[in-house]
């Protein structure tokens, strides 16, 4: 997602992953397979590799101990301009109620 976001391709690469992912018709842990991905939203071809095996690797763990810092220990977890964080699923409908309220 990061290398996605910095090429500007985030959104139709998350919704491949989601679809593919859901299906079941997509291995997360193959790098190969999500280089090809991204190469088919419109990243750089062959880029991922490099990028996830070093400046990713280090953005990757700063946005993980940015986030254990606020409180994230699971998925899926929202977090509110207010600092309200929800975790889990249970929670889902009181996420939809603020978000309804928001907008």
């Amino acid at each position: 997602m990061l290398f996605a976001k910095r090429h500007g391709v985030f959104h139709d690469y998350h919704d491949k992953v989601f679809d593919l992912f859901w299906k079941r018709e997509l291995d997360t842990e193959n790098e190969a397979v999500l280089s090809k991905l991204l190469t088919t939203c419109g990243a750089p071809e062959g880029a991922f590799p490099a990028f996830a095996n070093t400046e990713g690797r280090a953005e990757l763990l700063e946005v993980q101990r940015e986030a254990e810092e606020q409180g994230f220990s699971g998925v899926p977890s929202f977090l509110f301009e207010d600092g309200e964080l929800y975790w889990g699923r249970e929670h889902l409908t009181r996420i939809r109620e603020i978000l309804e309220h928001k907008n």
